[in-house]
């Protein structure tokens, strides 16, 4: 747990080395700073004896499309700064990307933390049943984490191993299939895995079979959200971007908290309920994907 922390240790002095936006200070008025950081940045790239002013720049101004938000301050400014996101043709591509973000992180992490309780329960029982009949039987014995040795066994380190090289491979799919077709056909298949894995727990019984079905259900999923988010860039303009992108994926990550608190209350009540609401999940995605353009027309940074 110790070397875990060690990544965002090593980002947090990044962070403190890294100057602040040039754009973010020309679009809350402070050219002067801008400036400054830019500065910086020449010099770094061209060598300590170039400046700005010897390659002609004397000064920086804000654009004419920060005029407006450089006269506001507050919420007032950021609202003007958001607003162009909410209106077509922006609006389309937006929602749809973020309702989609909405789902694909409600199955892919959401459900995800609790796999790992329904496998434990599995090597408790010792019987090959299905899924939800494997958890009704772990609650009718009143089986917890608590009661219940704690004891890994290697079915439970085989689990963890397919799941990790599943990502990995899911991962490289996307990229070899990126080469030969459209990014929206990539996403309708990892959307039809996801929801073919979520049906397959409903019938198997065979303790693998289980845990290919978890896998197919979760981790395709989890693996489209970079490739859904790049549809977002892709369909935003630039100096809208970041924003957009920040606001799919803070809705995405209620879709975390949203399916967590579900997965607890449904469980114990309905265990098919629990699971093939998820299979509902990405045949939404489905349907949304569906109604995406095709990526030689989602590129909209010529077109906006």
């Amino acid at each position: 747990m110790w070397l875990q922390l060690v990544p965002g240790i090593v980002s947090c002095i990044i962070f403190t080395c890294t100057p602040e936006s040039p754009k973010y200070y020309l679009s809350v008025g402070k050219p002067d700073k801008a400036y400054a950081v830019l500065e910086k940045c020449c010099r770094s790239s061209k060598g300590k004896d170039v400046t700005l002013k010897s390659l002609g720049i004397d000064s920086l101004r804000p654009p004419e499309t920060y005029a407006l938000e450089t006269t506001k301050t507050g919420c007032a400014r950021v609202w003007e700064e958001t607003k162009p996101i909410f209106t077509p043709p922006i609006l389309k591509p937006m929602m749809l990307i973020t309702v989609t973000l909405f789902l694909l992180f409600a199955t892919g992490f959401g459900l995800t933390v609790w796999i790992p309780r329904a496998l434990k329960w599995g090597n408790d029982i010792h019987k090959e049943l299905i899924l939800c009949d494997m958890i009704d039987e772990a609650h009718a014995k009143n089986i917890t984490f608590t009661e219940s040795p704690c004891h890994l066994s290697m079915r439970t380190l085989h689990a963890s191993i397919y799941l990790g090289a599943c990502a990995i491979l899911f991962s490289v799919l996307i990229t070899v299939l990126f080469v030969w077709t459209h990014r929206k056909i990539i996403l309708l298949l990892m959307a039809s895995l996801s929801v073919a894995g979520g049906l397959m727990l409903n019938f198997v019984k065979i303790h693998e079979l289980v845990i290919v079905g978890c896998v197919f259900l979760t981790v395709p999923a989890l693996s489209s959200i970079r490739l859904a988010l790049s549809v977002l860039i892709d369909a935003i303009p630039t100096h809208l971007r970041s924003k957009a992108v920040s606001l799919a994926t803070m809705f995405g990550r209620v879709g975390v908290l949203v399916a967590s608190m579900y997965v607890g209350y449904t469980l114990s009540w309905n265990c098919f309920v629990t699971f093939n609401m998820f299979v509902v999940f990405m045949t939404g995605v489905i349907l949304l994907v569906s109604f995406l353009p095709f990526d030689g027309r989602t590129g909209s940074r010529t077109a906006l």
